[in-house]
């Protein structure tokens, strides 16, 4: 599992996680299942809803106004979200992201 995620996250891989003597004592003390057990008989759905190798995109890149030279952008404020004219991305440095 943790080859999707860090392919998903590369920045993960190098986080640091710290000590988890404490909390591995506790799963071994309470004869906890292991995390792939949890994954196949309790969240088997996952899969569905949050596949492991991400499908392609069905496109990228931005929509630009020409004439007002700014980019279509949601603020990534969810499903429903209103359209707004922003700068580009892509022509901005100091912001980092997509439209």
């Amino acid at each position: 599992y943790k080859k999707h995620l860090y392919k998903r996250r590369p920045a993960l891989e190098t986080a640091d996680e710290g000590d988890l003597t404490k909390q591995k004592a506790v799963r071994e003390r309470l004869k906890c299942k292991s995390f792939d057990w949890f994954m196949k008989e309790i969240a088997f759905d996952q899969e569905y809803f949050y596949p492991a190798i991400e499908p392609s995109d069905g496109a990228n890149g931005e929509l630009k106004n020409l004439a007002a030279k700014k980019c279509v952008d949601t603020g990534y404020e969810g499903t429903g979200s209103k359209l707004k004219l922003e700068k580009c991305k892509s022509e901005d440095s100091s912001v980092r992201g997509e439209q």
